[in-house]
């Protein structure tokens, strides 16, 4: 798989690295290579925020499924908000209450108990999701 990133690394609120025109970037995208669009994204950011960031996903899904591509969207929250067991499934349940459906989902490690609530929400809610990449941030690796 070949990925390429959507989103400006570290925007908030999310901006798109190769401009606003995603269907003059897209049109010519590669099909074998995967859309990968990072958003520092929480729940319960302030509203306004929250709504722009989720329509600048909606925006890129919607492009994704017009032109036939995959897209993989990385969902971290933000350092500076509160999370815990119950950040990351609500913030995928909210963008899926929204139609955004990406084939895949990057996520930052996280607890037994959110991994479940996280598998349970893709489970429910899209039976296509081709996977989960996680991420290991400063994970260290113990066997």
């Amino acid at each position: 798989m070949d990925w390429s990133t959507g989103g400006a690394s570290g925007s908030r609120p999310l901006r798109f690295q190769h401009g606003d025109d995603l269907g003059a970037c897209l049109r010519n995208w590669p099909r074998e290579q995967i859309i990968k669009c990072l958003v520092f994204y929480h729940p319960d950011d302030e509203l306004s925020l929250r709504l722009e960031q989720e329509e600048r996903l909606r925006q890129l899904y919607q492009a994704a499924c017009a032109y036939g591509l995959e897209l993989l969207i990385e969902v971290i929250p933000p350092a500076d908000m509160p999370n815990n067991d119950t950040t990351l499934p609500r913030s995928l349940q909210r963008l899926y209450n929204l139609g955004i459906r990406p084939d895949w989902w990057k996520l930052p490690s996280m607890t037994d108990v959110a991994w479940q609530a996280v598998g349970e929400t893709i489970e429910r809610e899209d039976a296509y999701c081709r996977g989960v990449v996680l991420l290991g941030l400063d994970a260290l690796w113990t066997t």
